[in-house]
């Protein structure tokens, strides 16, 4: 949501997006898309990441080993929208 309030700010100060600023975003929320412009952001896979936290947990009250790591399957998914640009060659 930290996104909404640098749409908002950037508005305010007359600063264009993505023109003179890039605005990426994290966790994927409907409102993203139907923001203007459209914010690019970061999907998390919220549900697995959910999946391996009761996971941890329920071997930590049963007092089994458990290995804690980052899950990459799957991968967080850029989704491109209107709220950024690739930077200019100077």
């Amino acid at each position: 949501m930290s996104a909404v309030g640098v749409l908002a700010a950037a508005r305010d100060l007359g600063i264009a997006v993505p023109d003179q600023l890039s605005v990426v975003g994290i966790h994927d929320v409907g409102l993203m898309e139907h923001l203007r412009p459209a914010v690019t952001a970061v999907r998390m896979p919220m549900y697995e990441l959910g999946q391996a936290g009761v996971h941890a947990l329920y071997n930590l009250m049963a007092e089994r080993p458990y290995t804690s790591g980052i899950i990459t399957d799957p991968e967080p998914e850029l989704v491109i929208r209107d709220s950024a640009t690739a930077l200019a060659n100077t």
